[in-house]
């Protein structure tokens, strides 16, 4: 009697059996000789052929693979390694298959991958490392579960690199990694944080309906940090559906980066902002976040999206309103508060509210007219002092409008020393505030 197991040409094994059922290799005892094992294994890197490895069962502190050169195509499909699996600086030559293989704690460290990597629906159950690897194929790790911290940190992969629908359960760290073309995150799920810093992105790369942490949990952490990342060709970086309430692009060139249906965070007043401006984390380069709210506003105008657009010129000039450096705080308070961008935000929150405006213009010709009916006459339709307030107030806002809208002779022998300045005072108001709302009332139409 011999094992049976399907190998990876679909023969059975047929090892002599160790348990009475199975061979050494897949025999599911956690007690089998750990010294027979490795005997067998190293002869099986010895042979001068493909290494077939399929649906082996390793047992915890089996032999590492550290430095070994796999001269042949290399196979672990459904392979469990109970223990530490160690492949560190190992050179595979040929295509390297461990799909659907599970994984207590892995290592493949400064590994390097000739042929095809496949770690498609693996289950890493602990740490593992990737740091430093060299994949000179296509990497896929689709369906592929991380339970434990990943680090994919400085790999270089010249091939397509597919994480569709994997899932990362822990930390995910691509820091510096190097795609020389396509790389496809569909649908994958990042449930902690994820750092993209300084990786650079050579071809496309999709960020489909890709999850990131949203704002449940850790509001005050970034969920997923893309610094000074590379994108290449941006034309051909997509975010679709993602939320990206979280999501860090300090020192990142965002302009032709395609965000459709993206759902970013929200201000007080509902309009999008970047989570770079909301955070909580540490000093904030206001210059900074004021380029990508630029870029983001040129990438919605060139779309025709104006309504996006126009929140992100919103957050562009609140950055601008709120980059006031050097002196001390009070200074800074100061010139933040009365500058005039703050009096364009209080007026009409940027050229974007022009109902604000109209407010505003509103609320300065009842304002004047109450004033001129106080205190702006000297005599003329209605006497000072009069029983007939009504009439009093009605020539008062008569005098505003006409102020306002620039007709310096209404009313003017009426008119007393005060009355003089407030018209003034008015005439010079007016206009400004009429520009602003038919400006607002323009950027509102488009």
């Amino acid at each position: 009697m011999t094992c049976t197991v399907p190998m990876g040409n679909r023969y059975p094994c047929d090892r002599p059996l160790y348990d009475g059922e199975r061979c050494i290799f897949h025999s599911a005892r956690i007690d089998k000789d750990l010294d027979l094992v490795n005997r067998e294994l190293e002869a099986l890197v010895r042979q001068d052929q493909p290494l077939d490895c399929t649906s082996f069962i390793l047992p915890e502190k089996v032999r590492t693979f550290e430095g070994q050169t796999f001269s042949w195509d290399v196979s672990f499909r459904h392979a469990v390694f109970l223990g530490f699996c160690g492949f560190p600086g190992a050179q595979f030559v040929g295509k390297a298959d461990f799909t659907g293989a599970q994984f207590t704690r892995a290592e493949f460290a400064e590994a390097h991958f000739g042929g095809a990597a496949l770690f498609a629906r693996c289950q890493f159950l602990g740490d593992t490392t990737f740091a430093g690897a060299r994949f000179q194929d296509m990497v896929s790790c689709h369906h592929t579960h991380f339970a434990g911290p990943m680090n994919f940190s400085q790999t270089r992969v010249t091939g397509r690199a597919d994480f569709s629908r994997a899932e990362f359960a822990s930390v995910a760290l691509f820091t510096g990694a190097r795609f020389r073309t396509g790389v496809n995150f569909a649908g994958t799920q990042f449930q902690r944080k994820a750092g993209f810093n300084r990786a650079r992105f050579a071809d496309e790369v999709y960020f489909s309906e890709t999850k990131f942490p949203g704002g449940l949990e850790g509001e005050n952490e970034t969920g997923a940090d893309m610094t000074e990342v590379s994108f290449e060709r941006p034309e051909k970086a997509h975010f679709y559906l993602v939320d990206a309430g979280r999501l860090s692009f300090l020192k990142t060139q965002l302009r032709k980066v395609d965000f459709t249906d993206v759902m970013w965070s929200r201000r007080k007043n509902g309009r999008a902002a970047l989570w770079d401006e909301l955070r909580q984390e540490g000093a904030k380069d206001y210059a900074e976040v004021a380029r990508l709210y630029r870029q983001l506003r040129a990438n919605f105008e060139q779309e025709g999206d104006h309504r996006a657009a126009a929140d992100f010129r919103y957050g562009q000039m609140e950055m601008q309103r709120r980059n006031v450096g050097g002196g001390n705080p009070a200074g800074r308070f100061l010139n933040r508060t009365f500058s005039l961008l703050t009096c364009y935000k209080a007026l009409s929150d940027y050229g974007e509210n022009p109902t604000r405006a109209a407010t505003w213009i509103l609320v300065t010709l009842v304002l004047f007219g109450l004033l001129f009916a106080v205190a702006g006459f000297s005599g003329g339709p209605v006497e000072r002092g009069g029983d007939d307030v009504l009439a009093l107030i009605g020539a008062g806002l008569q005098a505003s409008v006409a102020a306002f809208t620039l007709q310096p002779g209404y009313l003017a022998a009426s008119l007393s020393d005060f009355g003089h300045w407030l018209a003034m005072l008015e005439r010079v108001i007016g206009p400004l505030l009429l520009i602003v709302w038919g400006f607002a009332v323009v950027r509102s139409a488009r």
